[in-house]
């Protein structure tokens, strides 16, 4: 675990679920972070509570948003060593019942900004910060987090499963890109977490943020291309051979907030 001690930490997304999580654990590793979220009085709630934890508050859904949290990085560390590109948003989305169409363009346009587009400039903002990491005996690295949902979508979350997907095609890319570079590139692939992010739309959960936390930490340590969490290894692996058999799976768990959701909208 001294792989972790005095590494400087960039992680969004802090204040609650997975990152919240990682923050404690990573500060318990003798960490340094700098860390942020939308909701800073929580975000500051928790952080207070541990060493070595700077907090920022942004919406990641706006670029401006992103722009100042990256200077704010940048003028803060002269180099780090990685970066956890946590932060995520789900909504429930059905494209036949909707009530409000300007309403739903703005949950289009957060999920998509959130999920993917920050991700994206974060990575190209700080990469050459990471790059003048000077630990000769360890790469500095990204780590982005998908989803499961990416690869076998939810059924009332289009927007949430295509920025997932996008979040890993994205990430091959940008490892394909650093090969041979002084950075690696990884993905964390979560199970059904029992975090605020899924509970309302998925009814069990296959393990705890804190659980999912210290996988992820174990995977950090290693140099696989994806860090799969809890059971989905076994999904893409089923999803490759059999995808018919890996979509009844997740639909097994989402069919009902369909019925629910057609029921409370009107076309």
């Amino acid at each position: 675990m001294q792989q972790f001690n005095n590494k400087k930490i960039i992680l969004t997304g802090a204040s609650r679920g997975i990152g919240l999580s990682l923050m404690q654990q990573l500060s318990a590793l003798g960490a340094e972070l700098i860390v942020v979220a939308r909701n800073y009085d929580l975000l500051k709630q928790h952080a207070d509570k541990l060493d070595n934890v700077i907090i920022f508050q942004a919406d990641l859904g706006d670029a401006k948003d992103v722009i100042e949290f990256t200077d704010f990085v940048k003028e803060t560390w002269p180099e780090a060593d990685y970066l956890i590109n946590n932060a995520g948003i789900l909504n429930e989305l059905d494209f036949y019942h909707f009530k409000s169409a300007a309403k739903f363009r703005q949950m289009v346009s957060d999920e998509v900004n959130v999920n993917l587009l920050a991700p994206i400039l974060i990575v190209q903002e700080l990469l050459p910060m990471l790059l003048l990491n000077k630990n000769h005996h360890q790469k500095a690295k990204v780590i982005n987090v998908m989803s499961a949902l990416g690869r076998v979508p939810k059924i009332t979350a289009p927007v949430y499963a295509a920025t997932k997907a996008g979040v890993e095609l994205f990430s091959r890319v940008l490892s394909y890109q650093s090969e041979g570079r002084a950075v690696d590139i990884q993905v964390v692939v979560p199970d059904l977490v029992a975090t605020d992010l899924i509970k309302s739309h998925i009814e069990h959960a296959h393990m705890t943020a804190d659980e999912a936390a210290e996988q992820i930490i174990a995977g950090m340590r290693g140099h696989e291309f994806m860090i799969h969490l809890g059971r989905t290894k076994r999904l893409f692996l089923l999803h490759r051979f059999v995808p018919k058999i890996a979509y009844k799976i997740i639909r097994r768990f989402t069919d009902s907030h369909y019925i629910r959701l057609k029921s409370n909208k009107t076309p």
